[in-house]
């Protein structure tokens, strides 16, 4: 593992992922961009916010099909 990066595991039920998976998209609709205003964003956070965004929903079909109701 790099020694500049650090890994973490966490637990969350259903709701909470679809939750957090609605903020990243909200926050990436809203993207400030860059360059731009003075509290712009570096264009790195938008490729990571995607990243993310797919991991999440991912995840949350997997829990789908494996959960179905």
């Amino acid at each position: 593992m790099d020694q500049d990066k650090l890994s973490i595991s966490i637990e969350l039920e259903i709701d909470d992922l679809r939750l957090m998976y609605k903020s990243v998209c909200f926050h990436l609709e809203r993207w400030q961009g860059s360059p731009g205003p003075e509290f712009s964003c570096p264009p790195e956070e938008q490729s990571s916010l995607m990243s993310l965004k797919s991991f999440l929903y991912a995840a949350i079909l997997d829990y789908n099909f494996s959960n179905p109701e």
